[in-house]
C-alpha cells in the first residue's frame, strides 16, 4: 500500500472515531438530560398537578354523566321537607309496586308548571312539585307500568285534536288504561278551608294574616283513586237519604268524599217512599234532625232485609244537636247498636281542644278494619253508643265500637242540657247545671259498626250497620291531617261496603312545609353544587394539600 493511501485510511480511521465518539457524547449528553428532567422537582410537581386536574376534569365530567343518566331512569328525589312531602307514603308505594295493568297519565299542561313551579304562592308549588314527583316515582316503582306524558294543547294541535274526545282542557289529568280512562284535574290535587282564602286576601293587601289556616295535599289520594277507577272493580253506588232536614253541609262532605273514592252517590227522599236505586247496596242517613216514622223505618228495614238475600248495608250519623229516639230504637233492635241521649263530655283537659268540654279526642279502637296504633280522631258533641250484642268476630251477630273516650270522660244528658240552657236563655238565674255523671263502663263508644250475617245458597251474606256519633267528626275535621278522622272511617266503611281496592292515603298538610326539593330546577342546582362545582373543589383541596406537603419535603 502507498504512502498515500496509508495516510488517507488513517485520516478517515480518526474521522470515524471522532464521529464515533460525538455519538457517545451525544447519547451521554441525552441521557443526562433526560435523568436531569425527572430528578427536577418543578417538573415532577407540575406533572402531578397536571395530571391531578385532568383527573378531576375526568371526574366531573363521568360524575355528571352517571347522575343525567341516573336522573333520566331512576329520578333522583331530594326530599329534605320536614313532612317528606316528595315521598311517597308507604301505602302509594305497594301500590304502585303492584299495578298489573298499563297506565298512561296525560297531563294537559307545560312540564315546566310541575317540574319548576312558581305559581307565587307556596302550597300551590308544593302540590305541582309533589304530583311531578309522585309521577316520577310510580313509574320506577311500578317498572314502566305507569307513564306519564305532558301535552301542551296550545302548541300540539295534533295530539289536542286526539284528545278532544275526553273533552280536556288546560290542567286535565288524564288517566287512561285500554278503553277505561278517568278524567281529574289539577284542582283535585288538594284541599284547603276558608281560612286559607282569607289568608291569601290579606296576602294580596300586603298585609300579615295572623291566624290558622289548612291547605293539605289530596296528591297520593288522587293518583291512586283514578287508577283504581280504571284498573279495579266497579264500586255499587252509595244512596244518601233525604227528607228529614238532614245536614246539608254533612252531605256536601260526603258526597264529596264518596266521590273522591271511586263511589258514584245517588239521593233518595225517603218521605216520598221513592224505590232504591237497584245497583245501590249502602243507604246513608246524613244526620237529620226529624225523627222517622213507623212506615219509613219498615221501608227500611225491609230494603235491608234485601228478601232475606241481605248484602245491603246502613249507616248513620247522628246530628249533634239532636236525639232521635225511633232511630235509636231502630238500630238497637235491628243491629244492637244504641244510641243514647248522652253527649260525651270530657275532664281532662289533655282529651279536649278548642276549650270546649264537648270537643274531645277520641282513641281509635283494633276492629277488623283499624289498629290501636291508629292517630286520635277530633270528634266533638257526640253521642254515647252501647253496643249490645257480643265484639267476637267469630260469632254470626257482632259489634265493635270504633272510637273510644277513657275513664276521663263523662257524660251529659241532650235534653236536660238543652232545657237548661232554654232557660238561661229566657232570664231564669236560680238553675243548675245539669250534672255530668260516669258511664256504667269504660271505654264509652262513639263511633260503632255491627254484622249480622247467615248464609244464603251456600254462600255467607250480611247486612251490616255503621253508627257514628257526631255529624261534626265529618264536616270540620275529616280533613285535618293532624289526626286520622278520614282514613278511620273510610277504612271501616270501605271494610263494610266490601270494597277491596280500599285506598284509604292520608291528605298532607302543606303549610308548615319550610324546605323544598323536589322541582327540576333545584334538583339540577343540587347536581350542580355537588358534581359540578362541590366535588371538584374538594378533589382540588385534596391535590393543593398534597403539592403543599411534597414541597416542603
Amino acid at each position: 500500500m502507498s504512502k498515500d493511501k496509508k495516510n488517507i485510511a488513517s485520516e478517515e480511521m480518526e474521522e470515524v472515531k471522532t464521529e464515533t465518539t460525538e455519538v457517545k457524547e451525544e447519547t451521554a449528553t441525552k441521557e443526562v438530560s433526560k435523568k436531569s428532567i425527572w430528578q427536577n422537582r418543578k417538573f415532577r410537581y407540575g406533572t402531578t398537578a397536571t395530571i391531578l386536574t385532568v383527573a378531576v376534569a375526568i371526574v366531573t365530567i363521568l360524575l355528571n354523566i352517571v347522575f343525567s343518566v341516573l336522573d333520566t331512569k331512576f329520578p333522583l328525589n331530594w326530599d329534605l321537607t320536614n313532612e317528606k312531602l316528595l315521598t311517597l307514603s308507604t301505602e302509594s308505594k305497594d301500590y304502585a309496586k303492584n299495578i298489573k295493568d298499563s297506565i298512561e297519565i296525560t297531563i294537559c299542561s307545560d312540564e315546566t308548571t310541575f317540574s319548576s313551579p312558581s305559581t307565587g304562592y307556596t302550597e300551590m308549588d308544593n302540590v305541582l312539585a309533589q304530583y311531578y314527583s309522585a309521577l316520577q316515582q310510580y313509574k320506577t316503582l311500578s317498572k314502566g307500568k305507569v307513564t306519564y306524558r305532558f301535552v301542551d294543547l296550545t302548541t300540539d294541535v295534533t295530539t289536542a285534536a286526539s284528545l278532544s274526545k275526553y273533552n280536556v282542557n288546560s290542567g286535565s289529568l288524564l288517566y287512561t288504561c285500554g278503553d277505561r280512562y278517568s278524567l281529574s284535574s289539577v284542582s283535585d290535587l288538594y284541599s284547603y278551608d276558608d281560612n286559607y282564602e282569607t289568608y291569601l286576601y290579606y296576602k294580596q293587601m300586603g298585609q300579615t294574616y295572623e291566624g290558622e289556616y289548612s291547605f293539605n295535599s289530596l296528591v297520593e289520594r288522587s293518583l291512586m283513586l283514578n287508577m283504581n277507577k280504571i284498573t279495579g272493580t266497579a264500586l255499587k253506588p252509595v244512596t244518601l237519604l233525604t227528607g228529614h232536614d238532614e245536614d246539608s253541609n254533612l252531605i256536601d262532605t260526603l258526597t264529596t268524599l264518596f266521590e273522591n273514592n271511586g263511589y258514584e252517590v245517588k239521593t233518595l227522599n225517603i218521605t216520598t217512599m221513592d224505590e232504591f236505586d237497584g245497583d245501590s247496596n249502602f243507604a246513608i242517613l246524613p244526620a237529620p234532625s226529624t225523627d222517622y216514622s213507623a212506615d219509613e223505618l219498615k221501608t227500611l228495614r225491609d230494603w235491608v232485609q234485601n228478601g232475606g238475600k241481605l248484602d245491603h248495608q246502613i249507616m248513620y250519623v247522628l246530628n249533634y244537636s239532636t236525639y232521635l229516639p225511633n232511630l235509636a230504637q231502630f238500630f238497637n233492635d235491628n243491629y244492637g247498636i244504641e244510641p243514647t241521649a248522652n253527649w260525651i263530655v270530657e275532664t281532662s283537659t289533655s282529651r279536649m281542644f278548642s276549650y270546649y268540654i264537648q270537643y274531645t279526642y277520641g282513641d281509635v279502637a283494633e276492629t277488623d278494619y283499624t289498629t290501636t296504633s291508629d292517630k286520635w280522631v277530633k270528634s266533638p258533641v257526640t253521642f254515647q253508643l252501647k253496643t249490645k250484642w257480643t265484639n267476637d268476630s267469630a260469632e254470626s251477630k257482632y259489634a265493635k265500637s270504633v272510637i273510644n273516650f277513657p275513664n276521663t270522660a263523662r257524660l251529659l244528658n241532650v235534653n236536660e242540657y238543652k232545657d237548661y240552657e232554654e232557660k238561661a236563655q229566657n232570664g231564669n238565674t236560680d238553675l243548675v247545671e245539669p250534672e255530668q255523671v260516669k258511664a256504667d263502663a269504660y271505654p264509652i263508644s262513639g263511633m260503632a259498626y255491627s254484622v249480622n250475617q247467615k248464609t244464603v245458597d251456600g254462600k255467607t251474606a250480611s247486612s251490616n250497620a255503621f253508627v257514628c256519633g257526631s255529624s261534626l267528626y265529618f264536616t270540620q275535621y275529616l280533613n285535618d291531617s293532624a289526626v286520622s278522622n278520614q282514613d278511620t272511617f273510610l277504612a271501616v266503611f270501605n271494610g263494610l261496603a266490601g270494597n277491596e281496592n280500599n285506598v284509604t292515603v292520608a291528605s298532607k298538610s302543606l303549610v308548615s312545609s319550610s324546605l323544598d326539593f323536589g322541582s327540576e330546577a333545584t334538583k339540577k342546582s343540587v347536581g350542580l353544587g355537588l358534581f359540578t362545582i362541590g366535588l371538584p373543589v374538594v378533589l382540588l383541596i385534596i391535590a393543593l394539600v398534597i403539592f403543599l406537603r411534597r414541597k416542603n419535603l
